[in-house]
């Protein structure tokens, strides 16, 4: 059986969390301004990985899933 997986940078495939404190304060930081999506912004902690780790992953479930 053959399965064709497409892996775009543009994929949703990310984490992000809202974290409060024991004593009620909201976690928040500062995107760098060099950054391509929203520059200079305050955000959530969170992250995605990149592109190329993505395609290996998506590849190791495919052959998972297939087996």
């Amino acid at each position: 059986m053959t399965c064709a997986v497409q892996v775009y940078m543009s994929d949703a495939l990310g984490v992000g969390a809202f974290l409060e404190s024991s004593d009620g304060q909201v976690v928040l930081m500062k995107r760098g301004e060099h950054l391509a999506e929203a520059p200079g912004l305050w955000d959530i902690p969170g992250g995605h990985p990149e592109p190329q780790v993505v395609i290996g992953s998506q590849s190791s479930i495919t052959e998972t899933i297939y087996e």
